[in-house]
């Protein structure tokens, strides 16, 4: 008889409290079965024979509850502690986002207030369009104070300060200034550099009038045979970016040249892309000077303020009028005479 049916016989009789083999030797054999106490036993430190004791149920519940109870806490105090974690890392998400929405909120409400450029004027000037503040110029009056219409004296003011800080001579160079620095930065340096956000208050003028392009923030830069990259936070200036990258974040080096040709209309026109308004047209900037091109009266997007100055841009120059002829602004033209500021030729391609 083997230790299997050994166990068996004891649970046949209720009154069996324990068994085990009756021979150690050979792996076992025969039953010695106990009943109500345990005697004739003895603990042996050195070894010894294995005795089976027979216990009720409820003892075994309870070591089961308290193996239960301990696996249930093991997997609340794992729950607890990733909960933890999963929080803490939503929080400093939410923290990071919000601290960079807020950081690009200022961005913008700083690129706002660059793009607004309010004229400022003194109360001397003020008083004389106003006609020292007279009662038949009060338009109404506000929560901060009357509102007053100015004479035409004010904006001939402002307009002839204009015109004869930027007449042509100078609104070209500043053009060709630009196209160098663009020039520099996608071909002659180093690393290819996009600039992602040109425009007016990103160009700064010295006292000569020499342009440089400035704020680098936004720039990208291109190692080896890449010429173009993606990104899906578009950041910039609306009114100059490309329309791949305000759309899809796809920018390269066109994306500069689009915002550079923006920045050229504004200053041959003398209006801003951004907030630009016609009365008659609910057009951009952009939209405004393609209407002209094609009812060929490009010329009339020029600034007006620079048709009393001797300096005036040629028709085959920057602007070029669609109803003449093409060839008569062809490199071929020009032959071996030196090339003034007006035999430049730019070939306008379709609107995208």
């Amino acid at each position: 008889m083997n230790i299997k049916d050994c166990r068996v016989k004891c649970l046949q009789n209720c009154s069996c409290t324990a068994y085990t083999n009756l021979d150690i030797r050979s792996g076992g054999s025969g039953c010695a079965l106990w009943f109500n106490n345990l005697v004739d036993i003895r603990e042996n430190p050195y070894g010894g024979q294995e005795l089976y004791v027979r216990v009720s149920a409820s003892e075994l519940d309870v070591k089961d509850e308290t193996g239960n109870k301990i696996v249930i806490i093991i997997i609340a105090a794992i729950a607890v502690a990733s909960g933890i974690l999963i929080v803490c890392y939503c929080f400093c998400k939410s923290r990071r986002k919000f601290t960079e929405n807020h950081r690009q909120n200022d961005q913008n409400n700083e690129n706002q207030n660059q793009e607004m450029e309010l004229p400022i004027f003194d109360i001397a000037t003020i008083a004389k369009a106003t006609d020292d503040f007279s009662m038949k110029n009060k338009l109404g009056e506000g929560g901060f104070g009357p509102v007053y219409k100015t004479t035409n004296t004010s904006t001939k003011f402002a307009r002839s300060n204009k015109s004869e800080l930027l007449d042509w001579l100078k609104r070209f160079n500043i053009i060709c200034g630009i196209a160098r620095g663009l020039l520099y930065l996608h071909q002659d340096s180093r690393l290819r550099v996009i600039h992602r956000d040109l425009k007016a208050s990103n160009v700064l003028i010295d006292n000569e009038m020499n342009p440089k392009i400035s704020d680098f923030g936004m720039a990208r830069t291109f190692g080896g045979d890449q010429t173009e990259g993606s990104t899906n936070k578009v950041v910039g200036t609306y009114g100059y970016m490309a329309p791949e990258y305000a759309t899809d974040g796809l920018f390269s080096v066109k994306s500069d040249v689009f915002s550079f040709g923006i920045l050229m209309l504004e200053i041959i026109s003398g209006k801003r892309s951004k907030g630009f308004y016609h009365p008659n047209q609910s057009r951009s900037l952009i939209g405004h000077a393609w209407s002209f091109w094609k009812e060929g009266k490009l010329s009339e997007l020029i600034d007006p303020f620079m048709e009393s100055l001797a300096i005036y841009p040629k028709y085959h120059g920057f602007v070029k009028d669609k109803g003449l002829d093409m060839a008569d602004s062809s490199s071929s033209k020009l032959g071996s005479s030196s090339v003034t500021v007006n035999e430049i030729t730019f070939s306008l391609l379709e609107a995208r």
